[in-house]
Order: structure tokens, then sequence, then C-alpha cells
């Protein structure tokens, strides 16, 4: 079975902070996507977690890239807003 998540307007915009959320995204499904794969036989082997843990380490890089990027957006005077 599957869950469908609907893209940010964000996403479609084209902006930096919008990639960046994509790839933050694609990031996430993939530790699921693992972790679906390595738990379907009831074992997790030494390999299945080291490559678990990749994943979930290039998830955290790209949510982390992705908190860095909202934070560098903040706008702190409204009124200077185009």
């Amino acid at each position: 079975s599957h869950l469908l998540v609907p893209m940010p307007e964000a996403f479609r915009s084209g902006s930096l902070i919008g990639r960046i959320t994509g790839e933050a995204m694609k990031e996430t499904s993939e530790v699921f996507i693992t972790i679906a794969d390595i738990i379907k036989d009831g074992v997790i082997t030494e390999a299945e977690a080291e490559r678990l843990a990749t994943e979930i380490d290039e998830a955290l890089a790209k949510l982390v890239a992705l908190k860095l990027q909202v934070a560098s957006e903040i706008v702190t005077d409204i009124e200077a807003m185009p």
C-alpha cells in the first residue's frame, strides 16, 4: 500500500527552499522504503542496519539543509517585503 502526499506549493514554485524541500521529502521517503524492505523477513542483518543508517544520515543532512534554508529566509522587517 502507498500513501500519497501532495507536494507543497514551495516545491512547485522552483524556489531554492522548494528544491530543498523536495530533496528532503525524497530522502526521508527512502528511509521508510528501506526499512520496509529490511523488516519484511523479520530479521535485520548488520549490512541492512548499515544501509538503513546511511539512508537516515542522508535524510538528516537534507532536513538540516532545509532547517538552515528556512532560517536564512526569515523576514524580520515585514514592511521591507516586496
